[in-house]
């Protein structure tokens, strides 16, 4: 990530990262910190902002509106807040985010407990494990050792400590 590096090749105002690869590189640098809540805030941020971009707007009576500012993602305090968990009290609500570096968990359990795990697996990494996954699937065919190194790298970090009714998996990346 640019921020581990010491010398960068360009002045930080004449960066031509995507708005993704910065909010990739914050949520790096948040987990690594531990700073769980807001790591997941940025997360969650990332995708609004991303999916409003994708659909040019909201639409509002045929009319395309502005989506103001990203706040309105669902940050981990209107999480708590919404009737959302309190229906899912005894399901565990794992979340997932993939970066270049690592992938990081959050484990949200009865609507209060948000608990982040960072598995120190590269995005790349991650994404050819799934694509070799995804065509052993496609010709119904079995891979052990793919499946076994999939649930190591995304379950077990969580379901060891876990006994869930439950579980609701929120995507990213490859996944």
């Amino acid at each position: 990530p640019r921020w581990l590096t010491q010398n960068r090749p360009k002045a930080m105002n004449e960066h031509e990262d995507e708005p993704g690869e910065l909010y990739e590189e914050l949520i790096d640098l948040l987990a690594i910190r531990g700073k769980s809540e807001a790591a997941f805030d940025t997360v969650e941020r990332m995708r609004y902002r991303s999916f409003i971009e994708r659909a040019g707007g909201t639409k509002l009576q045929g009319k395309v509106e502005d989506p103001g500012p990203p706040s309105e993602a669902w940050t981990i305090s209107k999480l708590k807040e919404s009737f959302v968990l309190d229906r899912l009290k005894n399901t565990l609500l794992i979340n997932y985010a993939v970066t270049s570096q690592r992938i990081i968990i959050w484990t949200i359990r009865g609507g209060q407990t948000l608990l982040m795990k960072v598995v120190n697996i590269t995005g790349e990494k991650l994404k050819n494990a799934v694509e070799i996954y995804r065509s052993a699937l496609m010709h119904f065919q079995d891979n052990p050792i793919v499946s076994k190194q999939l649930a190591t790298w995304l379950l077990d970090p969580v379901l060891r400590t876990e006994d869930p009714e439950a579980i609701v998996i929120i995507p990213s990346g490859p996944l």
